[in-house]
Formats: structure tokens, C-alpha cells, sequence
């Protein structure tokens, strides 16, 4: 709720300087068609009513987000306003009140903000609650309307015509109105009809009581519905002669109010701003087209310079790499990174977010900085100001922005004062352990890059961890897979199993791309240890292959495969995160008596899940690489529909000398994709004595689905021969769907 509470006042505070500008504009456009009025509202409504905005260069904000998001947990509180004036005079107050105190149980505003959302809240339902409460006392008043004729009442009960409802709005008429006014009231209520008035002023009743803190939301809620009794008051009498007009002032004086409804009820004829709307009608003549054009610019020009974001700094080492990175620290010699740990700030600056402006580091000297420097020589700094909390600024076009981000913050500070630097000296070697093995496998895969050119380099995150054991050592494999005619590819080995890795290594090789069309990059990172000779058991490892679109010059997007079960009813989904970054949904429907569960195995980098009845383990799911993920070659050469095997979908278990899949039958087919029954047959090698030719056959009975508009894998569920009957086979075939996470 806290979180909900800082948005809402975020948006009104930004949009405080869009209000500033429409009262402007209401006075400068005094004389412009008084549509125009209701068209920049809706503007505000816009910017406090959207959650995301996109930013843009034109924009005039100071700061899109004043109050940091993380501010509860800020040692010492403070706003950015944009404005240095506002900031200096605000800061000393909130540092002052709010700051933390040493060896207290809790920050000051983990306990305010709470109860400030709290209040919050009670008021959004207050006045929510009594405008339901206004509209039901008055929807009770008028139960005895009389249907004057379609859409017109009349009652006794009500003060003056208004609109009541949204979906199917009805006119309600005092049975008082002379017959010389009922003409214009009418033709007034059905202009507020059909320009929408109803739905605009409900819209701006909640989006009051929602911002109800803040004191010009009620000034310009007020203005509004001042501004569209004008705005339909000029649309009534456009076509009317200097005394229909009179006649149409008389009906506004008859039927004023004295005193307006509730905000939120139905929109009230003669209801605000009497003495003025009176004046505007007898005053009325017809706008000039000039005017209505510079009314449309300005207010065009009011949503490009207050409706945009401004502009928030982003980093893009992939379009401009950066060439040097360099440390400097007070006395201390100026330090160039290294190659590995330029691939890590790089990785960092695309993810850096938590910036706000601020110009408050102006005139200081900062403790230590790190100065980069990009291809095309633009210099991007970033300077830290204390010791005993993150204090990070840097200079971005021009202007200065504050980076609250702790977690650049702390790797500034760590590569800064050389914390993540191994010393000089030989220090105890990291223990190898599961997490340990882990986490360097995937910080590894996660440095892989892939050039336009055919580069192609990775490093190896620091210290790589040691069992001790002279046998158990690293292995790394690279090797790149080209299309050389439809179906048909070739295998270029860059790494085969290459070990001898130091601490920090860093390597890039070139791919032969005269060889043909690039299909894939697979890189795999193991801990080995060789138990006999030519006999190796592996400790840890893991897998990433990179697919067309290639993502060129940027490290690759690695983290550890999972898969998340969900029952729901007889739906299973599945919902996969791959370790190219690719996320999707699986769902079927399990035959009865069978469950999932995680395996700790993975084929080709990817889960593999359990069939399981009872306690016995039964079939598996298991997902494959495409053969080719070329998407003009499954169109060309796949029909989804034929009880065909696909060979670019299948081929990397179909075109196995000792695997393959019979018996294809298509189960429900689209035209990216198909669900099938088939055979799976292999050769049991691991039990045979003999050469593999001597090996014997096995059989088991299979469902295959895939689905290239959604992810460049195929699905095979294997079940244990004869375990399942072909109907069943058929029905869980037909449950599968693929779909984007």
C-alpha cells in the first residue's frame, strides 16, 4: 500500500506543473472556443490516470518521480523536486525528522508511511462511499418520475434538470419549467449527452478522490465542471439568434440552483458559475478559424511539453562499446579495469535504474570516481561523495542526476576501492562446492557474446573454485552450427572440452561464417574430474545456446533453467524460464493416476520433468533445440497438418545414428505448429558388451508438440511401452497448448 501511496503522489506532484500550465492556458485562450477548456483537463486526467509515460527530449517536468520509490529505506529521506531551491528548503526538514537513528528498532517512515497510506486509503473510500450515498438518496427522490417522452422525465422531487446514468443516461426535468424554457433545457441536457459529459465527470470524481491530498486537484476539479457547463453552453447556442440567446440566459437564471449537487452526482443544469455562463451566452460570437487553430496548437503543445516523462539517462554499451574503463581514488595510482570486469559494467550500465536529477554534488570533490570512456569518446562519469552511505552522482547531456540504485551504488564502491580485485599475493582458493560451481558456470555463460563480424568472446568471472583435487578441473566447449542447404549443417568446434583455465581468463575467437548460414552458438561450462583414464564423471554443469535473432555485441541473457508446476483442476500448466532467456507456458492434461515432478537432470540446458504414478517414475518431458530455428525454412519445408516427421524440427533426435522416432501421427495441428503421437526407438548402448551395431533395440511410446511462433524447442513426453493406451496417447497429444509466458 506504501508503494501505491508514493506512486499517487509522484503522479499529482508531477502533474501539479501540467495544472500550473492548463490555468494558464485558461486565461491566455480566454477568448478561443471554449471546447478547448475540457480537452487540456483531459490531459491531466491522462497524466494522473496512466501509470507509464513515455519520455521524451520536449518535455518541461523537472522530475517525473520527486519521491524515490526506495524512500522508506533511505538513511536519510529527501525529494527531488528537480528544482534546487524547492530541494534545499524541503531536504533539511525531512533529513532532520526522518532520518534513522542509530540502534533504533525501525526507519521513521517504515512507521509513517504505513499509517499515512492508511489515511490515504479512508479517504479514497470516504468519498467514494458518499457520492454511492448521494447518488442512491437521490435516485430514491426521482422513483416517482413521470416519462415525459423517450429519454425525459419529469418529478416533482428534483430541483433542476440534470442527467442521471451512465450506460443509458436519462433527462430529469422539474415539473416547474415554463414551456418558453423547456426547449433549451432539453436541447442542453442532450448536448451534455452526447459530447459525454457523464462518463468525463465521473472519470474526474475518482480520480479526485483518489488524489484527494492535494489541493489543486479539488481547484481543478471545480474548474472542470465549470468549463464543460461552458463548453456545452456554446455547443447549444452556436447556431441560435441574439435572442434565442436571451431567451436561453433566462432558462440558465430560472433554473439555477443556489447551491450545486454533491460533486460526484449527475451533472445539474444551471448548476455553476451562473453570472459568468450568462455573460459568455450574450457575449457569444462565432470563434475565428484562427482561433481554433492556435487554441489545437496550444493545447498540443501543452501535452508534448507536460505529458512526457522527461528524458531519464540509459546506457547502450552494445551500440557504442566502451573502450577504457578507469578508477580513480584520491592519492591511489589511476587503475584501468580489466577486460573481464569492462563486461561487467557494461552488463550493469544496461540494467542501471534509480536515477533522479539532482545538481546538490556541484562544487564538491569526490572521494573516488570511475571515468568510461566509449568508442566514439563520450566520457560518462560517476562519482561517489561519502564513505559512510551511497552518494552517487553523474552527469548525463549536460545535467546532473543522483544514482540511488544500491546496487550500483555497492558495485561502484567494491570496484572502486578494489574489493572484487584478488590480491597480489596467494590467497586460500575457493572452496568448489554445488552454489559455488553454480554461480561461476552461470556468471560465465552470462559473459558469452556474439559480434556482427563473427566474433565471438567470453571471460571467466574471478577466481575459479578448487576441490583440490588435480584431477577435477574446468572444461569449456564452444562450437557453432551453420545451415549449409535445407536440412543439411555443419559444425564448427571452437572449444572441445579445453582445459588449463587460469583465474580471470578472458577468450574470443572468430567463426567461420564462409562455412554458411550461422544457426547457433552453444557454449557449456563443466567441472570435471577424470575418475579413470579417458573415464570423466562431472561435478557440475550447464548449457547455453544462442538462436537467431542474434542479440549482437551483448552479453548473453543466462540464468539457470527452471520450471514452475501448477495444477488447475485437470489442467497442469507449466510454465518454463530457459536459460536463453526464453519463457513460455505449457499446458496439458495429465491422464489419471500421473503427477509431475522436477528432475535434477536437464537435456540441452533445459528442465526435464518426471512422469510419475504412485512412486515409480514412468515417462518423462523433456525439450529439444530445433533442428533449424530458421523461420523461412520451417515455413518452406514444414506442414504442420502431414503425418510427416518435420526433420528441421526433429533432427537433433531423428537424425541420431542410435535414436530416432516411427509412427507419426498428427493429433491437432496450426499452421506454426503440431501436437502428435509417435514411437520412440533407441539403441540401449550403455548395456551392451559388444559394438553398438550388436546393441538392442528399445521402444517406448512418445507425444511430440511444438510451436515455432512461440519458441524455438520441441516437446517430447515419453511414457513407458504399452503403459498408456493409444486413446490416452491421442488425448494428451490433443491438451497440449504452447504459449508465450
Amino acid at each position: 500500500m506504501t508503494d501505491l501511496l508514493i506512486q499517487a503522489i509522484n503522479r499529482s506532484l508531477s502533474a501539479s506543473w501540467l495544472i500550473l500550465a492548463v490555468l494558464a492556458l485558461r486565461i491566455l485562450l480566454r477568448n478561443a472556443p471554449k471546447w478547448i477548456r475540457p480537452l487540456l483537463w483531459g490531459l491531466v486526467a491522462i497524466r494522473l490516470a496512466c501509470p507509464i509515460l513515455p519520455q521524451s527530449m520536449l518535455s518541461l517536468l523537472p522530475e517525473s518521480e520527486p519521491v524515490s520509490p526506495r524512500i522508506i529505506l533511505d538513511s536519510t529521506p529527501g525529494i527531488s523536486t528537480g528544482i534546487p531551491a524547492i530541494n534545499q528548503a524541503v531536504n533539511p526538514i525531512l533529513s532532520g525528522s526522518l532520518t534513522a537513528v542509530p540502534g533504533a528498532s525501525a526507519n521513521p517512515l517504515q512507521i509513517w508511511l504505513p499509517i499515512l497510506a492508511a489515511i490515504w486509503l479512508i479517504g479514497v473510500t470516504a468519498l467514494l462511499l458518499g457520492a454511492l450515498v448521494s447518488l442512491l438518496r437521490l435516485r430514491r427522490r426521482i422513483g416517482t418520475a413521470i416519462v415525459l417522452r423517450k429519454n425525459i422525465l419529469q418529478s416533482e422531487a428534483v430541483p433542476t434538470p440534470f442527467v442521471m446514468g451512465l450506460i443509458r443516461p436519462k433527462i430529469y426535468l422539474p415539473f416547474w419549467i415554463e414551456e418558453a424554457a423547456l426547449p433549451y433545457v432539453i436541447a442542453h441536457e442532450k448536448t451534455h449527452i452526447r459530447r459525454g459529459d457523464p462518463w468525463w465527470k465521473a472519470l474526474g470524481f475518482v480520480l479526485l478522490a483518489v488524489y484527494w491530498f492535494h489541493p489543486l486537484l479539488w481547484v481543478c476539479y471545480a474548474l472542470f465542471c465549470r468549463d464543460i457547463e461552458l463548453a456545452c453552453d456554446e455547443a447549444v447556442i452556436r447556431t441560435m439568434t441574439p435572442p434565442q440567446r436571451a431567451d436561453y440566459s433566462q432558462a440558465l437564471l430560472c433554473c439555477s440552483t443556489g447551491r450545486p449537487f454533491f460533486p460526484a452526482c449527475p451533472l445539474a443544469f444551471g448548476e455553476t458559475g451562473i453570472k459568468g455562463r450568462i455573460a459568455a451566452v450574450l457575449r457569444y460570437k462565432k470563434p475565428a478559424l484562427w482561433a481554433a487553430v492556435i487554441a489545437i496548437a496550444t493545447c498540443a503543445a501543452a501535452a508534448a511539453a507536460f505529458l512526457p516523462n522527461p528524458v531519464q539517462p540509459s546506457y547502450h554499451p552494445e551500440d557504442n562499446p566502451i573502450q577504457s574503463a578507469t578508477v580513480q581514488w584520491g592519492e591511489h595510482p589511476d587503475r584501468n579495469l580489466s577486460a573481464a570486469q569492462i563486461s561487467e559494467l557494461e552488463s550493469r550500465l544496461r540494467l542501471l535504474s534509480g536515477m533522479r536529477r539532482s545538481n546538490e554534488a556541484e562544487g564538491l570533490t569526490p572521494l573516488y570516481s570511475l571515468v568510461v570512456q566509449t568508442e566514439d569518446q563520450t566520457v560518462w562519469k560517476f562519482d561517489n561523495y561519502s564513505e559512510t552511505r551511497p552518494l552517487v552522482f553523474t552527469q548525463y547531456e549536460g545535467k546532473g542526476y543522483q544514482i540511488t540504485d544500491p546496487d550500483f551504488c555497492d558495485y561502484l564502491r567494491r570496484v572502486c576501492t578494489g574489493e572484487d580485485i584478488a590480491p597480489a599475493q596467494p590467497s586460500a582458493s575457493l572452496p568448489l562446492t554445488e552454489q559455488s560451481a553454480g554461480d561461476f558456470i552461470a556468471a560465465t555463460l552470462r559473459t558469452l557474446t556474439l559480434y556482427e563480424d563473427g566474433a565471438v568472446s567470453f571471460s571467466l568471472p574471478g577466481q575459479i573454485p578448487s576441490s583440490g583435487d588435480p584431477n577435477t578441473r574446468l572444461t569449456i566447449s564452444l562450437s557453432a552450427t551453420y545451415a549449409t542447404d535445407p536440412g543439411s549443417y555443419t559444425i564448427q568446434r571452437l572449444l572441445d572440452w579445453e582445459t588449463g583455465w587460469q583465474d580471470g581468463d578472458s577468450y574470443r575467437g572468430q567463426l567461420d561464417l564462409t562455412q554458411g548460414e550461422l544457426e547457433g552458438l552453444s557454449m557449456r561450462v563443466a567441472f570435471q574430474t577424470e575418475v579413470e583414464e579417458g573415464l570423466y564423471q562431472e561435478f557440475a554443469a550447464n548449457f547455453l545456446e544462442l538462436h537467431p535473432p542474434f542479440s549482437y555485441g551483448q552479453p548473453a541473457a543466462f540464468s539457470p533453467p527452471s520450471v514452475t508446476i501448477t495444477p488447475q483442476g485437470r489442467q497442469t500448466r507449466l510454465t518454463y524460464s530457459l536459460q536463453d532467456g526464453t519463457c513460455f507456458v505449457l499446458s496439458l492434461s495429465l491422464p489419471d493416476g500421473l503427477s509431475l515432478t522436477r528432475s535434477a537432470d536437464s537435456d540441452f540446458g533445459t528442465p526435464v520433468l518426471l512422469l510419475q504414478q504412485l512412486e515409480d517414475t514412468i515417462g518423462t518431458i523433456s525439450l529439444y533445440p530445433f533442428g533449424s530455428s530458421d523461420r523461412e525454412t520451417l515455413e518452406s519445408a514444414v506442414s504442420p497438418a502431414e503425418d510427416l516427421l518435420p526433420m528441421p524440427v526433429f533432427s537433433p533426435i531423428a537424425l541420431s545414428n542410435h535414436a530416432g522416432y516411427e509412427d507419426y501421427q498428427v493429433r491437432r495441428s496450426s499452421d506454426t505448429g503440431a501436437c502428435a503421437t509417435a514411437r520412440y526407438l533407441w539403441q540401449d548402448l550403455q548395456h551392451s558388451a559388444g559394438a553398438a551395431a550388436e546393441a538392442p533395440w528399445l521402444q517406448a511410446d512418445c507425444v511430440l508438440a511444438y510451436d515455432w511462433s512461440v519458441l524455438p524447442y520441441f516437446v517430447e513426453i515419453q511414457t513407458a511401452d504399452g503403459l498408456l493406451s493409444q486413446a490416452s496417447l491421442a488425448a494428451l497429444a490433443e491438451s497440449i497448448s504452447l504459449n508465450p509466458a
